[in-house]
């Protein structure tokens, strides 16, 4: 894409995300992730919840200047039937990521979504994931890079946090020991076309090691627990499913 025209996408993309109002609470906890990239001190490893199918839209604006500029440097892991773009329902999503790919040039790692019909419509559902983990991983592994994660694997049908998968700690894992690992928690208070409204909430960023040590003092549950408990605080009890504080 000529430079010319990379701006007329950017100036359409830019149109596009100010339809999606977003506030962000905590906002100053984005200071570490961004400093960490900016530095060149390692990677970024940024895990959201799933209530949503434009979540990824949202994230790649909340993401873009706040953390860093939206570029060849960020990946985000989204579900194979965008990136295909076959079907009538994904459309409105395929032509929104598409926007955002253009202007902005970042990269796409396809994984099939924990759902019978997806992993029915792809056959080979476990080679595809096992590859985004390892190209997910070796990403994290090169300074400078962010990798955007989903980790309960599929959109949550009921507005409330869903298990996630054991992928998650593999990737937090495998990733490297200079991965800072940043957690965003997502709420939507409108969903109407072009009023789409939606609350982020910024907790703290840790490493795999800080999270590991915190497993420890606390052997009744997983990191991965401990991980979605982190974005599990910043939601209402009702929304706040396996992962509720009060368990």
């Amino acid at each position: 894409m000529g430079e010319k025209q990379q701006s007329l996408g950017r100036l359409a993309a830019d149109i596009a995300l100010s339809t999606f109002f977003t506030e962000i609470n905590h906002i100053q906890n984005f200071g570490p992730a961004k400093e960490h990239l900016e530095q060149n001190r390692g990677s970024v490893l940024l895990y959201a919840n799933h209530f949503h199918r434009l979540d990824s839209v949202v994230i790649g604006k909340v993401i873009n200047g706040n953390i860093a500029q939206l570029n060849n440097k960020i990946s985000v892991m989204v579900s194979k039937q965008y990136t295909d773009g076959e079907r009538e329902e994904n459309k409105q999503i395929v032509k929104a990521l598409g926007l955002l790919q253009k202007a902005y040039g970042f990269n796409f790692i396809s994984v099939v979504q924990e759902k019978p019909e997806e992993k029915e419509q792809y056959p080979n559902w476990e080679r595809i994931n096992k590859e985004a983990t390892r190209r997910a991983i070796e990403l994290l592994r090169m300074p400078g890079n962010m990798v955007c994660v989903m980790p309960e694997g599929t959109r949550s049908e009921t507005g409330t946090l869903i298990q996630a998968l054991r992928g998650f700690e593999i990737i937090m894992k495998r990733g490297g020991p200079n991965v800072l690992v940043q957690p965003l928690a997502v709420t939507h208070t409108d969903i109407k076309p072009l009023q789409m409204r939606t609350q982020i909430f910024v907790p703290e960023s840790f490493t795999y090691e800080q999270i590991l040590e915190e497993q420890r003092q606390n052997p009744q549950f997983d990191v991965t627990t401990l991980a979605m408990r982190r974005i599990a605080r910043e939601l209402k009890p009702q929304n706040q499913g396996p992962y509720r504080l009060d368990f």
